[in-house]
């Protein structure tokens, strides 16, 4: 059996690492959004500010780890997640991620093709553009923003201002 090709290789690993990296992003937004109550329970003086990090830092390793956890995928699923994003394709990456999890009885020759194929299309695909991360990085900032803001904001002027209303 022929060596699996290097830019199929570097293409699944480009595209593993990079999803691990969307979810990673993402289970961080859902761990900020879910501690925002609590902020603003500290701002009425409810939570003192320490147990408002610690529960934040455990909630962030919690989702950061659950989202790694929850993005690894097979082979056969990650090629099926390139081709459903990319026209190029045309199957030959499911098709050698099946060659290269599942033994068959393939004849050496078609084997050689395909994966010489798969090779070729997956040198042309960009994983950035398949998998962009404008859209997680932008919520992720303007969560994080919200909750430094909602932090560093003094209890003791939101309850003057309480006083005054």
């Amino acid at each position: 059996m022929p060596a699996w090709p290097d830019p199929l290789r570097q293409l699944f690993a480009r595209v593993a690492a990079r999803r691990q990296a969307l979810a990673i992003g993402r289970g961080a937004v859902i761990a900020l959004v879910a501690s925002l109550p609590m902020l603003v329970a500290r701002l009425m003086g409810v939570w003192p500010s320490v147990t408002v990090l610690v529960v934040t830092a455990v909630a962030l390793v919690v989702a950061c780890a659950l989202a790694v956890w929850r993005s690894r995928v097979a082979l056969d699923v990650l090629a099926a997640a390139i081709e459903a994003r990319t026209p190029v394709a045309k199957n030959l990456l499911v098709t050698a991620a099946e060659l290269a999890t599942r033994p068959s009885p393939i004849r050496a020759d078609v084997r050689e093709v395909v994966l010489r194929d798969a090779a070729d299309v997956a040198a042309r695909i960009d994983a950035p553009a398949l998998f962009p991360a404008r859209r997680v990085v932008l919520t992720l900032a303007a969560v994080s923003a919200l909750w430094i803001a909602l932090f560093v904001t003094d209890a003791r002027w939101m309850a003057r201002a309480r006083d005054l209303v």
